[in-house]
């Protein structure tokens, strides 16, 4: 394996509304706003995200031009992206330091922009809000009405797997729907704009 030396960024992050852990939104947000400072480009391509538990302090990101690397158990949450077909890897690991204070985060606009639709969702007006927010906030918002989770727990997207950045134009066309659900507890969904498949959702019913 060929790698360049290790490069880390390290945003000053905030929670979202009452929520005491770094959101998702802002990983996603995060990994791609790093890669440009650090001089990695502006991703064009795949974008994946494995985050396999909460994160309540600060985190810092470390990147990794390379073409492959091992998993870590450990590690809070992994990715992958691409610029210009050059992939990059890396990894979130918290700092200990706290997340700087809470932001407001209205959830309930950007879900009274859509409709469910069977096992789908999708967006029917123009929320004011990122395409990510309105990707992840949408999603829980299906799986909180199709399938209510038990008592104790509550569901958590675990990976997000996109073939390109989402961007702005996305938003007035896009659609979420399940496509497999294991027992009670792991869904997949497929996230689309229009016509075009961009991405992939797997969401877990974990405790709270």
């Amino acid at each position: 394996m060929s790698a360049a030396p290790p490069l880390v960024f390290q945003p000053a992050l905030m929670l979202r509304g009452s929520r005491n852990y770094v959101h998702g939104t802002d990983i996603y947000e995060s990994i791609l706003l790093g890669a440009e400072q650090l001089g990695l480009g502006s991703p064009d391509g795949r974008v994946s995200i494995h985050i396999r538990r909460r994160m309540n302090s600060q985190p810092a990101f470390t990147y990794i031009v390379a073409d492959e690397f091992e998993t870590a158990e450990h590690r809070p949450c992994e990715f992958l992206l691409s610029v210009s077909g050059t992939l990059s890897i890396g990894w979130l690991e918290e700092t200990g330091h706290p997340v700087a204070g809470n932001r407001d985060y209205d959830e309930c606009a950007i879900r009274s922009c859509s409709t469910l639709e069977g096992e789908s969702i999708r967006v029917t007006s123009q929320p004011s809000a990122s395409a990510i927010e309105v990707v992840t906030s949408l999603a829980t918002h299906m799986h909180e009405k199709l399938f209510p989770a038990d008592p104790g727990t509550k569901w958590w997207a675990v990976r997000l797997e996109f073939d390109r950045p989402l961007c702005a134009a996305d938003i007035p066309s896009m659609r979420i729907g399940i496509e497999q659900k294991l027992g009670k507890r792991l869904t997949r969904s497929h996230v689309s704009a229009g016509d075009e498949r961009i991405g992939t959702l797997h969401f877990s019913a974990a405790k709270i």
